[in-house]
């Protein structure tokens, strides 16, 4: 997951992009604690956002350096 995800970022910034963004369950925390790695921050939550189970999501963004 995380040489994948730092494809993902270098190939953005190598396009000019200078923000990431991606939503997590709030449960998830293998994947919160991956990201969280990565440099994102949790910068809102969308509340009852999933179903099955019913579940928050976090919306987490990443700013590039520079």
């Amino acid at each position: 997951g995380t040489a994948l995800m730092q494809h993902v970022l270098a190939e953005g910034r190598r396009l000019g992009a200078k923000r990431a963004t991606l939503e997590v369950r709030a449960s998830n925390e293998a994947a919160c604690r991956l990201y969280q790695r990565l440099g994102f921050y949790i910068a809102a939550t969308r509340r009852n956002y999933y179903t099955n189970p019913v579940e928050d999501a976090l919306i987490l963004w990443r700013d590039e350096p520079g």
